[in-house]
Order: structure tokens, then C-alpha cells, then sequence
């Protein structure tokens, strides 16, 4: 059986994001809950709240000083299977931007199977479950 690996939906508002690593190898086996990638989410937030001592105590002593400001808020998430199958064809590079939905690469539930890229349309997608890994940096 074939199926298709598309960018999954992770995050309200964000339309694609960084791929950043495949974690298998073109021929490697997919289980339950193994890692297959990695991405970076790049979003911009307006006035961005930390509740930090540090800031209670700058916006106690400076309440006009409340200027927007745009931060930049990056967030790495691993990517793992809710299926099993063969990775058999990969199509995302390290540090390209994937727009969700896009095809990141093709399994079979056979390592020997044929791939038949006519079939695809009609191929199930894999399921997969995005879990947020960190928060590399904050900055403005």
C-alpha cells in the first residue's frame, strides 16, 4: 500500500515552515511513535508578553514605555509516525521552507513494494504527530 507524507498543519496562522532533518534513511523501516523529522517554526509576535520579575518591575517603573515592538518567536518540533511503513522516496531538503500540505516523501507498507507515482493522488496520508521539541530563542 502506498502512502504520502505531507507537511503537516502544527500551529494556528503558520502556513509552512523550516524543514530541518530527516531522521531516517530512504529504505528504513517506520514504526509506532518513531521520529521521521524535524522542523523550525518562525513566527512574528506583536508586543509578545514574558511575565519575567524583570519586566513587572521595568513596566511598574515605565508604564508609558509600552511601544509595539515585533518579536520573533522560533519553535523546533519533532515530527513522529502514528503508522508503520517503508521510507521509500524523499523529496524535502534540510533547510528549505515546506508549506503545509506539500509532499515530503512517499512509504509503502512493503520495502519491495513498486512505487507507483499515478497512484499517489489516490494514496493515503501517513498520520503523524507534531510534538513541540523547544524554544531555541526569543528575541526582538
Amino acid at each position: 500500500m502506498l502512502f504520502k507524507l505531507l507537511m503537516p498543519y502544527i500551529n494556528k496562522g503558520t502556513e509552512g515552515v523550516i524543514f530541518i532533518q530527516w531522521y531516517k534513511d530512504e529504505g528504513d523501516k517506520i514504526d509506532y511513535g518513531d521520529d521521521i523529522f524535524e522542523v523550525k517554526i518562525e513566527e512574528e509576535k506583536s508586543n509578545l508578553v514574558l511575565e519575567t520579575p524583570e519586566r513587572v518591575l521595568a513596566s511598574l517603573a515605565e508604564p508609558e514605555n509600552t511601544s509595539e515592538k515585533i518579536h520573533k518567536l522560533d519553535m523546533l518540533v519533532r515530527v513522529c509516525s502514528a503508522d508503520i511503513g517503508f521510507l521509500r522516496r524523499t523529496y524535502a531538503q534540510e533547510f528549505v521552507y515546506q508549506k503545509v500540505g506539500a509532499l515530503l516523501a512517499i512509504l509503502t507498507t512493503d520495502v519491495d513494494e513498486e512505487i507507483n507515482e499515478s497512484k499517489l493522488e489516490a494514496a493515503s496520508t501517513l498520520r503523524v504527530v507534531p510534538n513541540l521539541i523547544s524554544y531555541p530563542g526569543i528575541y526582538v
